[in-house]
């Protein structure tokens, strides 16, 4: 009497295929850029870079966000870095504007106030 072999498949069944779920960089190289590139935006004139580093970032999540529609990985991903990265490219922009805005008033009222304002 033989005993069935255990590495024989089950009847009816065809064999699992193992293929490993594939990564969509695009986004999460997006993802990164945008919570660095919200966190490099609140310094001022030094966060004029992460208007750079954001416009890189919304081109991968972009991209990546194109890339999930196909393999129905890293969606979430890329919609968190494109909304990270738009949203550092308008906090830079903002705080730049107000810093120029009052580095203007300063100056203007210097000119306006002779004697005050560095000269002694």
């Amino acid at each position: 009497m033989q005993s069935p072999s255990p590495a024989a498949p089950s009847e009816g069944y065809p064999p699992a295929a193992m293929t490993p779920p594939q990564s969509n960089v695009g986004a999460l190289v997006s993802l990164v850029l945008g919570i660095v590139s919200v966190i490099v935006s609140w310094v001022p004139f030094v966060g004029l870079i992460s208007v750079v580093m954001g416009i890189i970032g919304a081109v991968f999540g972009h991209r990546g966000f194109a890339q999930s529609r196909t393999t129905a990985n890293g969606r979430g991903m890329a919609i968190a870095g494109l909304i990270l990265n738009y949203l550092s490219i308008v906090i830079a922009l903002a705080v730049t504007a107000f810093l120029v805005f009052i580095a203007v008033g300063i100056a203007q009222n210097c000119q306006t106030v002779q004697g005050q304002c560095g000269s002694h």
